[in-house]
């Protein structure tokens, strides 16, 4: 739309006549008929009588107009200049958060293409460990591979205070066979399994404090307070399918932000990269 059309369309909607809207603007009807024709550029003055005689501003009387004709023929215009360089000063506001989103999206696009990459070469492995038995801590601190080590420990002591006692021959065996079936079951509940995985290799055997509170009830149940441990054995490695299904999404994710970071990076250079 040129100017001139412009001016002719506002003069319409208000339902005015050319010799109205020339009265209202204070110039000759066929003065206005020049500029409503594009045949006459209006002067500085004669374009801020134009606004006030609409009651808008500049914006809304440059809206729509072909642009090269704003900057070829109105340019001169002090207004006008002032027009084009706002718009030139928001356009370039635009194009740097343009930019700046775009780069963002690149940046976590890429970052999260090279984490689901990297994770799907090297997938988490879950590591299965199993301990079969609660091994107490004797009464002086002594540790013990295997639970059957801290039976037949207390069962020594035992055997030695019935020898200490007097006992000998038939009757020795007979009392300590019993005590020491007495000890397997007062100990019984620490045969107990237990599971842990671990994102870490713990090696193929590792031993630690039984913390468990299940491990403990089952300690003092048996007289024991002076706490236990657990032998732990590997029996298993797999991949972490959770790991699996968020390095894929974060692969997809990386992908599809890359793409719009991209695609606005295009955007801001075709249309807001403009001299």
């Amino acid at each position: 739309m040129n100017f001139g059309e412009k001016l002719k369309q506002l003069r319409q909607n208000k339902g005015w006549s050319q010799p109205e809207l020339a009265g209202a603007i204070g110039i000759e009807q066929s003065y206005l008929s020049k500029l409503e024709n594009d045949k006459s550029v209006p002067s500085p003055d004669m374009l801020n009588r134009i606004l006030e005689a609409f009651e808008i501003d500049i914006d809304t009387l440059l809206e729509d107009v072909d642009e090269s004709e704003i900057r070829n023929q109105l340019k001169a215009i002090p207004m006008v200049s002032g027009h084009l360089q706002a718009q030139l000063e928001l356009a370039q506001k635009k194009s740097r958060r343009w930019f700046i989103g775009s780069a963002i999206l690149c940046v976590l696009g890429l970052t999260n293409f090279a984490i689901g990459f990297s994770s799907n070469l090297s997938p988490l492995i879950i590591y299965d460990y199993m301990s079969e038995e609660i091994v107490p801590i004797g009464a002086n601190g002594e540790t013990f591979e295997e639970l059957s080590s801290f039976i037949q420990n207390e069962y020594t002591n035992t055997r030695e205070d019935l020898i200490a006692s007097g006992l000998a021959g038939e009757e020795l065996e007979s009392v300590s066979s019993f005590e020491y079936d007495k000890l397997l079951a007062q100990y019984s509940s620490l045969d107990s399994d237990a599971f842990l995985f671990s994102y870490v290799y713990e090696g193929q055997n590792f031993v630690t404090e039984s913390t468990d509170e299940q491990d403990i009830t089952n300690l003092e149940a048996a007289g024991l307070t002076n706490g236990g441990t657990r032998a732990y054995e590997l029996y298993n490695t797999r991949s972490d399918s959770n790991s699996e299904a968020m390095a894929g999404a974060s692969f997809v994710t990386g992908v599809f932000l890359l793409a719009l970071g991209i695609f606005g990076l295009f955007l801001e250079r075709r249309y807001y990269r403009k001299s």
